[in-house]
């Protein structure tokens, strides 16, 4: 989520380190926590808006430079891109209304450009952002200031992709921190949490809407003194792409990535991915199935927007 408030919801820190401090913590009020909205960087490649279509890919090869979708930006502060698994349909928030929602993303074939739409029932008047939809499509996750510091909701999908009935907190999940990010991949649902003081990645079964098993943290991804944020998860559960501040990246936040080889063991060594990072907050938002495209939000041009990078 490029809303950048820090990583911890409800704590000072939060605004502090707040992605885009500028545009969300302005429209929030300040004061509410973390706004914080994961950029995920990319700079245009020569003017290009749109994702590239590739074929099979090494997911061990680099990625190439991020490019930015401006269909989703323009003007606006936009981040958080998730996809379903086809890429041709998912939500992101945006401030493009002078509110901070979540909105729907359409386009019919990947490389195409997206449109968008508003959505029906699953806004407030408070800041909505960090929207996660499940595996089946029938809910999105986000996350809402609505309460006064952030925590998760959950809404399930009416008569269509952008009509919602009217969304539920998701107690099992939410804490006194600010909770927020929510990626679901497989049967489970990861976000980022900072109740423990500072932002960690957390993981929970989902049993039905709005109802959770208990979360625990991918502690083997914690490193003290920095805070963890926007995991993006592969459909196996096997591959997680995420954003940190820790020590030997390029910028203020930076993409690593983490592997496994069965969804009931700790993910392995970490690695930093250097070519979608930048001297700016660059987070993941969706990573697609094969691992060819990832889609992130940065602030790298000065303000959130969404990107994709491509493995060639």
């Amino acid at each position: 989520m490029v809303v950048a408030m820090p990583s911890g919801h409800a704590s000072e820190r939060t605004i502090a380190r707040a992605l885009v401090v500028g545009a969300v913590v302005a429209l929030a009020g300040a004061g509410c926590g973390r706004v914080w909205y994961d950029p995920i960087g990319g700079e245009p490649a020569d003017g290009a808006t749109g994702d590239a279509v590739s074929g099979a890919c090494d997911p061990r090869a680099p990625f190439g430079p991020p490019v930015l979708l401006g269909e989703l930006s323009g003007s606006a502060s936009s981040a958080t891109l998730r996809l379903r698994p086809d890429e041709l349909s998912g939500y992101y928030w945006s401030d493009r209304s002078g509110d901070v929602d979540v909105y729907l993303a359409q386009r019919s074939a990947i490389g195409q450009p997206f449109t968008t739409r508003a959505l029906v029932g699953l806004n407030s008047t408070a800041v909505d952002l960090d929207p996660g939809v499940t595996a089946d499509g029938s809910a999105v996750t986000f996350a809402t200031l609505r309460g006064g510091s952030f925590d998760l909701y959950e809404a399930a999908v009416g008569a269509s992709a952008d009509v919602f009935l009217p969304p539920t907190p998701v107690a099992m999940l939410n804490s006194s921190g600010a909770d927020n990010q929510p990626y679901h991949a497989g049967s489970h649902v990861y976000f980022s949490s900072d109740r423990s003081g500072e932002s960690r990645l957390y993981v929970a079964p989902r049993l039905g809407l709005a109802s959770y098993g208990a979360p625990v943290e991918l502690a083997e991804l914690s490193l003290a003194g920095s805070d963890q944020f926007d995991p993006a998860v592969t459909p196996d559960e096997l591959t997680i792409y995420w954003r940190s501040d820790r020590p030997g990246g390029a910028g203020a936040g930076d993409v690593y990535r983490a592997t496994r080889s069965s969804p009931t063991v700790p993910f392995g060594a970490i690695t930093l991915l250097p070519e979608p990072s930048s001297p700016a907050i660059d987070g993941p938002s969706s990573i697609s199935a094969d691992e060819c495209r990832l889609y992130l939000s940065s602030d790298r041009a000065g303000a959130p927007a969404i990107y994709v990078a491509t493995r060639p």
